[in-house]
């Protein structure tokens, strides 16, 4: 089937003959022309419920091909995409993904895009689905979803090439071609070729089919029933060269691929490969360095392990070592525990987790190969190492010293001058493994040296840098000085180091050569790990017995002087309350005074103002004593009195002498600034901060309306 650009303008489903099944399983073969172009298909993904197939090309273009019941439709064209990937959760959701980073979550039918996924800063080339979460992985970092509210939930960083999960798969795909596998019998039971190379392929979700992206950027679909069916010959067709598939060959005859990379990682090559390179390269190191110590990947043993921990080591590890990524403070907690798991007298080790840390930041995402590497180390590079723990290995440290006296006498006499000793300017970095001198980049291209090399190639290098650095070393004086140059990470010619340490090892006498002294590497079995006894276990268990009275001493004191605390604790209360209790009564004192104080000075005012009002009192009674004054002379102010009086005028039953009038007259008046007084009293008592304003007014009216 043709596919053109017709398709692409529009969502319409057109129909396509099905053309009867080949002899090789073939169903259907798809190749992509537009405008009279040919392009290449290079993604491709499978329904989960039916037998819809999506391609993309190169050019951004999306089609969906039913080859059940032949119908093909495009969807309109998107940027050039990354990945295509159908969802499991709503059958008619397909993830593309687009260059930049963006994840297009369209209607399959409609091509309607439904959600735009933002978060990535690189393309994203896989997406996994689980319940309502998925991950998307670009090349440095994969984000989890969810898929119900289309948001962002967590980001992680990821090293170049990092794969985010491993299927067990009946397939797989070696030199183009599909290999099918008996899990069960471990067997290769056939084999599936097309004309061109297989670059690769996905199965549907019933496993009933199989769609091919070849190199030639076709897509051709396979039922792959025939091919598990009991085990008979089968002879492919459209095969350039035609052979015959014998089932029944066993995995370990055709595993080409692995034969392949055991070859091209063969020592003797990769030797060749340091010698014109002077390291390996980054993103092959780890597997070169898993290659170099022959690791045995012990699956079962590890989890014997990590399933066994029953000693927490370094607890005070994060206060010692403050890392700022806490990933690696926990692979490096978890890598702690492993080994004292394996071997309980590592707890004692307190350069410990200096000397593993390197090989966490290396093998971070590989916790098993991690645990492995050091294993592997600890047992044959740091032989005779803990014979007079906890001192320093004072045979290992005289075998260094004498390969410098044979090589620069003048540098050891001047360190000996200083008295300075080989566990300053070498144990301090052995103990180190370089770390705390040499920068990532420099620690790893001399580890590359160190470990394709003997065992010995590591204590000559560690007197190969004190030869590099003699200048520096001979223009010290003190011995605080030397001591505090092996703490720094100073700079040095890693090159060079390395090439002295191949002339040490290569020119040193066999009389002081440290080589006759180590034996030869021996990697870890291949079923379990070694039992480590490398290490003076009368000390150590002496020393751990008295650790153990230590310990319950310490608890003991612990006890009491929580018990102490208790007691100190109801005592400071006791006394608290009795100071709350004296601080309440002065508090209550000082207010008691303050408002005592202030009654004094209203109360003075009070009597000041009724002084007053006395005085005015008198005036006006020795006023009209002696001047007799017409009654209501301003009428304005007491119209009820006027009112009143007149009433009395004109009462013709009563007969008012003058004397009586005037004793009337003053009656009333007495009754009036009587009524005053009563009232400026109680609004001075009403305690009111506007009462003496009021005073004020009043009193100044109060001669007006008794005039």
């Amino acid at each position: 089937m043709e596919l053109t650009e017709e398709m692409l303008r529009e969502v319409d489903k057109k129909i396509f003959r099905l053309k009867p099944v080949k002899s090789n399983g073939l169903v259907l073969k798809v190749h992509h022309t537009l405008i009279n172009a040919k392009l290449r298909f290079i993604y491709c993904c499978s329904h989960h419920t039916s037998n819809i197939t999506a391609l993309a090309d190169n050019q951004g273009n999306v089609f969906l091909i039913d080859y059940s019941i032949g119908k093909v439709w495009g969807l309109p064209k998107f940027s050039s995409s990354t990945l295509i990937e159908f969802s499991p959760l709503n059958h008619d959701q397909l993830f593309i993904g687009i260059e930049g980073g963006d994840i297009l979550i369209c209607n399959s039918n409609s091509g309607y895009i439904v959600e735009k996924l933002l978060g990535h800063h690189y393309s994203v080339f896989r997406v996994s689905f689980s319940k309502e979460k998925l991950l998307s992985a670009s090349k440095y970092e994969a984000i989890t979803w969810d898929l119900e509210n289309f948001s962002k939930l967590q980001v992680l960083t990821l090293e170049e090439d990092c794969l985010l999960k491993c299927t067990k798969k009946i397939l797989f795909l070696g030199q183009g071609i599909i290999y099918f596998l008996n899990i069960e019998e471990d067997k290769i039971v056939s084999q599936l070729q097309c004309d061109t190379e297989i670059n690769r392929f996905v199965c549907t979700t019933k496993g009933t089919h199989a769609i091919c992206l070849l190199s030639s950027g076709e897509v051709e679909i396979f039922n792959i029933q025939q091919y598990l069916s009991p085990p008979v010959e089968i002879r492919v067709q459209k095969v350039r060269k035609k052979f015959l598939i014998n089932r029944k060959r066993s995995l370990a005859e055709v595993q080409f691929v692995k034969q392949e990379i055991d070859s091209i990682l063969d020592i003797k090559k990769l030797k060749l490969i340091l010698k014109e390179y002077g390291e390996y390269p980054d993103n092959c190191r780890t597997k070169i360095w898993e290659r170099l110590l022959d690791l045995p990947n012990n699956i079962g043993s590890y989890n014997n392990v990590i399933n066994h921990v029953t000693v927490v080591a370094f607890v005070d590890l994060h206060k010692k070592y403050p890392l700022e990524d806490k990933l690696f403070l926990t692979s490096l907690k978890k890598l702690l525990n492993n080994l004292v798991t394996w071997c309980r007298f590592f707890a004692n080790v307190e350069y410990l987790p200096v000397f593993v840390f390197p090989f966490v930041k290396v093998f971070h995402n590989k916790p098993l190969a991690c645990f492995e590497v050091v294993c592997t180390i600890i047992v044959n590079w740091c032989q005779h190492w803990f014979e007079y723990f906890p001192l320093a290995p004072i045979n290992i440290l005289a075998i260094a010293e004498n390969v410098l006296l044979e090589h620069d006498p003048e540098l050891l006499h001047h360190l000996v001058t200083l008295k300075v000793n080989s566990t300053v300017y070498i144990w301090s970095l052995l103990e180190t493994i370089f770390s705390e001198v040499l920068i990532s980049t420099e620690w790893l291209m001399l580890w590359d040296h160190i470990l394709t090399n003997e065992i010995s190639f590591l204590l000559c290098a560690s007197v190969a840098y004190n030869m590099v650095q003699r200048h520096v070393l001979l223009s010290l004086k003190t011995a605080g000085d030397l001591t505090s140059f092996y703490k720094n990470q100073n700079p040095v010619d890693v090159k060079r180091l390395i090439k002295i340490t191949y002339c040490l090892l290569k020119n040193t006498s066999e009389k002081f050569h440290p080589r006759q002294y180590f034996t030869q590497f021996v990697s870890i079995n291949k079923r379990e790990y070694p039992q480590f006894t490398q290490y003076p276990t009368q000390i150590v268990g002496f020393e751990n017995n008295e650790l153990k009275k230590v310990d319950g001493r310490f608890k003991n004191l612990l006890t009491e002087l929580k018990n102490l605390a208790s007691e100190d604790k109801n005592n400071i209360e006791d006394v608290l309350t009795d100071e709350q209790q004296l601080e309440e009564k002065r508090r209550l004192k000082e207010l008691e005074k303050s408002y005592s104080m202030q009654i004094k000075v209203k109360q003075q005012i009070i009597n000041k103002e009724l002084n007053k009002l006395q005085q005015m009192k008198d005036t006006l009674v020795q006023k009209h004593i002696n001047q007799p004054a017409t009654m209501f002379t301003n009428s304005r102010h007491y119209p009820f009195l006027k009112d009143e009086y007149k009433n009395l005028q004109m009462n013709t039953k009563f007969e008012i002498t003058e004397d009586q009038q005037r004793k009337l007259q003053m009656a009333i008046q007495f009754e009036l600034v009587n009524k005053f007084i009563k009232k400026i009293e109680n609004e001075l008592k009403s305690e009111d901060p506007k009462s003496t304003v009021k005073l004020k007014e009043v009193t100044a009216m109060l001669p007006r309306c008794l005039l």
